[in-house]
C-alpha cells in the first residue's frame, strides 16, 4: 500500500493520492506490524481503490487554459472539507462572443487532523486553505480578472470572514485574519454544497462520478450569462 501510494501523483484530481493517504493514517492507527494482516474493511476498501485506478485513462485533461485573448475572464474558486480531508480548487471563467467556457485551474487537498475539530472550523481551514493556493496562483497570471470570487458552502464561514478578527476565539482569528489579508481584493459568497466542486475532493467518489462531474467544468450558474 505504501509502495503504491507514494507513486500517485495527480495536480488536477488531488482527491486520488489523498485517498490512499486516507487508508495510510487509518492503518497508522491500527498500529499494525509489517507482518500482519490490515482488517477486512481497509483491505476492501483498499482493493476498490486500485480498482478505481485502473479507470483513471479515461480521463482527459487539457495540457493547458486556452483562454481567447479578448475574452472577459474571472477566476471562481471554491473550498469544503469532510471530517477525513478539506481541499480547493480554482476555476478560470471566460466569456467571449464564442460562448462562456469554465475551467479547472488548479486543486489542492489536504487530510484533516487527527485531532478532532469542529465542521466549521475544518471548513475554515479549508477556505484558508484556498486564500494560500490563490495567493501562490495569482502572482502566475498576468491576465486582468473583471472579478475574483471565492465561495464556500458553510455560513458560518462565511460569517467569520465578513467578522472583523479581534471578535473572534483565536484559532477562528488567525485564519480569519489571514483570509482577509489574502483575498482582499476578492468576494466571498455561499454556494450550495451540490454546487461545489471542492466536495469533490473532501468526500470519496469514483472515476465515473469524476468523469460526469462539476470538476472539470465547474457548477452550472458559471455557463449561465448573469
Amino acid at each position: 500500500i505504501l509502495s503504491v501510494s507514494a507513486r500517485l501523483f495527480n495536480p488536477l484530481n488531488p482527491r486520488v493520492p489523498l485517498v490512499a493517504k486516507i487508508l495510510l493514517q487509518e492503518l497508522w492507527i491500527q498500529k499494525l506490524d509489517l507482518d500482519e494482516s490490515i482488517p477486512l474493511r481497509l483491505d476492501t476498501s483498499w482493493q476498490n481503490f486500485k480498482a478505481n485506478l485502473m479507470q483513471l485513462s479515461s480521463i482527459s485533461i487539457p495540457r493547458y487554459v486556452n483562454v481567447e485573448s479578448s475574452a472577459i475572464c474571472q477566476i471562481h474558486g471554491f473550498s469544503d472539507a469532510s471530517i477525513r480531508a478539506y481541499g480547493c480548487c480554482l476555476f478560470i471563467r471566460s466569456q467571449s462572443t464564442s460562448g462562456i467556457k469554465c475551467m479547472l485551474l488548479t486543486a489542492k487537498s489536504r487530510m484533516a487532523p487527527l485531532k478532532t475539530k469542529s465542521h466549521p472550523r475544518l471548513e475554515l481551514s479549508a477556505a484558508h486553505f484556498l486564500s494560500k493556493l490563490w495567493s501562490r496562483v495569482a502572482p502566475m497570471l498576468s491576465r486582468h480578472f473583471e472579478n475574483i470570487t471565492f465561495w464556500t458552502d458553510s455560513e458560518i464561514v462565511l460569517h467569520w470572514i465578513k467578522t472583523h478578527p479581534s471578535s473572534l476565539q483565536t484559532f477562528v482569528a488567525k485564519r480569519v485574519s489571514e483570509i482577509q489579508e489574502l483575498t482582499d481584493k476578492a468576494h466571498w459568497g455561499h454556494v450550495p454544497t451540490k454546487q461545489n466542486p471542492a466536495n469533490q475532493v473532501s468526500r470519496r467518489c469514483n472515476v465515473d462520478e469524476l468523469n460526469n462531474s462539476i470538476w472539470f467544468g465547474g457548477p452550472q450558474f458559471l455557463l449561465e450569462d448573469p
